[in-house]
């Protein structure tokens, strides 16, 4: 128990040793108010009194799934002001009819609030332990899973544009207790820790101490075993960063099929799991890899086809492959949105299905900015969404064209044309954001222009 304190003052003293502390950096505990980030909370705030540039705050995820959660949601709070340490609550949204069950579902919620909560150089310190990381080994053994999986939880990793750090990592539940006990903390014991049908609770309740009676250090041996992983997955993620420099194309975004079939399978699953990381999705199965191989890079791969699981999907256009957040349906066909108070700078939310539009002021771009005004002022600049059979005339082509032809060669992905929207004065279409402006209404050389811009997390 004593050892505790000291190495938490040396993670953290670690973790800052890398770039120079700013006030703007904050620490952040994820607080449940259970035994765990209790003590993690009290052995952080003790520490923070001597660094008074970093902000010491702390964040409850409320799950709602139980009948006390508002309760427990407020006392959290309690307890963490208690402490002198600012603290938030925020809802998470969870999928009760996720395929992976609803402890996945919490977890992918929780981490959702997580990213959506921090801010960039942001450390965001979570109180697991090694009893937490020999239950973690033997869950994913049981699953199934490779290095990547058995490697377990890390001290310190990227996460959104921050970093998660756990600093007990190696301390025992048993070294917890004793210093709650010894600094007289109290906590909240959630009731559904009790309930094995879920297969944590049942590892953890059932099968760990039945392993630690025959085998006491199962614990330090389950840890050793994951670390030794983690040894494994930093040369993964080495042949996987040179292998991602030869198959990447455009902004890194993408990646070209025909280079990336060149590799043999193993290679290509140690990419794909590379590349998905780091752009932030969550990782496939084996089976849903298996899918990616066989339907995206094989040879009848249309626009249309997509490989998709909680969280994220992998499509395929013109030999390259995306990676995306699950897409929800596009806007319903004549859906329209009356543009009111289009200003330089303003940011017009089109909905979850639909982005975002930008308008900016630039000479000889865009629409004609009296035009543009005009119909703003009047509740005519209305925003719509592809109907079928439109035609229009970019300022650049002597005829006008099928909008869907266009989207064609303009190469925009089939599952973004329902989603893109069409920007019309009156009825007439004006402006096709980020590709064309159409004729009569392009502002000239000589002319003020308001340029628009679309943006869609998966473009």
């Amino acid at each position: 128990m004593s050892g505790i304190q000291p190495y938490l003052e040396e993670c953290i003293a670690n973790i800052f040793q890398a770039g120079k502390t700013t006030a703007s950096r904050r620490i952040i505990v994820g607080f449940s108010g259970g035994l765990d980030s209790t003590v993690l909370l009290h052995l952080l705030q003790a520490y923070v009194k001597a660094q008074p540039t970093l902000p010491l705050l702390a964040l409850h995820v409320n799950h709602g799934l139980q009948a006390q959660a508002d309760e427990w949601e407020q006392l959290c709070v309690q307890k963490g002001e208690s402490y002198g340490v600012k603290t938030y609550a925020m809802r998470a949204n969870v999928e009760r009819n996720a395929g992976d069950g609803m402890e996945q579902a919490a977890r992918h919620a929780r981490y959702q609030v997580f990213a959506d909560f921090l801010q960039e150089g942001d450390l965001l310190c979570l109180a697991h332990h090694q009893d937490d990381q020999a239950e973690t080994v033997l869950y994913r053994l049981l699953r199934g899973s490779g290095p990547l999986g058995l490697a377990a939880m890390r001290s310190r990793k990227p996460f959104a544009e921050a970093q998660v750090v756990r600093p007990l990592l190696s301390c025992s539940r048993k070294e917890l207790e004793e210093y709650a006990q010894l600094h007289q903390l109290t906590w909240v014991d959630d009731p559904s820790n009790l309930d094995a049908s879920f297969d944590r609770n049942y590892l953890r309740r059932e099968i760990m101490p039945r392993l630690k009676s025959r085998w006491p250090a199962v614990n330090e041996t389950f840890s050793r075993a994951a670390e030794l992983n983690q040894e494994t997955v930093l040369l993964l993620e080495e042949l996987a960063t040179s292998d991602l420099a030869a198959v990447a194309c455009e902004d890194g975004l993408r990646l070209c099929r025909q280079q990336l079939k060149q590799l043999s399978p193993p290679r290509i699953n140690n990419v794909l799991r590379f590349w998905l990381l780091k752009n932030g999705r969550p990782l496939p199965s084996r089976a849903n890899l298996l899918r990616i191989r066989e339907e995206l890079l094989g040879s009848q791969a249309a626009g249309l086809a997509v490989v998709e699981w909680a969280g994220a999907e992998v499509r395929i256009f013109e030999d390259r492959l995306y990676c995306m957040p699950n897409l929800i349906p596009a806007p319903r066909v004549g859906t329209e949105i009356i543009w009111k108070e289009a200003l330089s700078g303003q940011q017009l939310d089109l909905g979850a299905e639909a982005g975002t539009l930008l308008v900016t002021a630039a000479q000889g771009q865009g629409i004609k900015s009296q035009l543009f005004e005009q119909a703003c002022e009047q509740g005519r600049l209305i925003i719509k969404w592809r109907e079928g059979g439109e035609r229009c005339q970019p300022e650049d082509r002597a005829h006008s064209q099928k909008l869907k032809k266009l989207l064609q060669e303009y190469h925009v992905p089939p599952w973004l044309r329902g989603r893109l929207p069409l920007v019309y004065i009156g009825e007439q279409l004006a402006a096709v954001p980020g590709l064309w402006v159409c004729k009569g209404f392009a502002a000239q050389p000589e002319e003020k222009g308001c340029e628009l811009d679309w943006r869609y997390p998966s473009k």
